[in-house]
């Protein structure tokens, strides 16, 4: 599939930062794409909580996010696994959710993701379910 957007160096700058800096915690950027420009953009500065992530999305949005959860394994270990969560709201206009839809795999592919994620609604998004969903089974 063919990506209709690009995505803003500022923002891929902003994942590498992310990536390396495991004092970040549970960490998340949401990013929109703007659509004059069909861009992949950081939605605001910073990083969100993952505990907030929820109050942050929109309701009849898409949005990406790209978080760095602190994952402890049964044994112990610690991992920070990168993250790919496609937030795709039941509410969304069927052509937003197309042109993130089209987007999706070059920016997972651009962001280095190593899990990935789908949610309908932004009340799932909390440790718990993340845990669920990353822990192996």
């Amino acid at each position: 599939m063919t990506s209709v957007c690009t995505v803003d160096q500022d923002l891929l700058n902003q994942i590498e930062v992310l990536r390396r800096d495991n004092s970040q915690g549970n960490a998340a950027i949401v990013c929109k794409i703007d659509q004059s420009k069909f861009l992949v953009v950081q939605e605001s500065d910073g990083f969100v909580n993952i505990e907030e992530l929820g109050d942050e999305l929109p309701e009849s949005s898409p949005r990406y996010i790209i978080l760095s959860f602190k994952l402890t394994h049964d044994d112990g270990r610690v991992s920070y696994p990168m993250v790919f969560v496609n937030y795709s709201p039941s509410g969304a206009k069927t052509e937003l959710c197309m042109l993130y839809a089209s987007s999706r795999t070059q920016f997972q592919r651009v962001a280095q993701t190593t899990k990935t994620l789908d949610v309908d609604d932004a009340e799932l998004l909390n440790l718990e379910w993340l845990q669920d969903k990353l822990k192996p089974k």
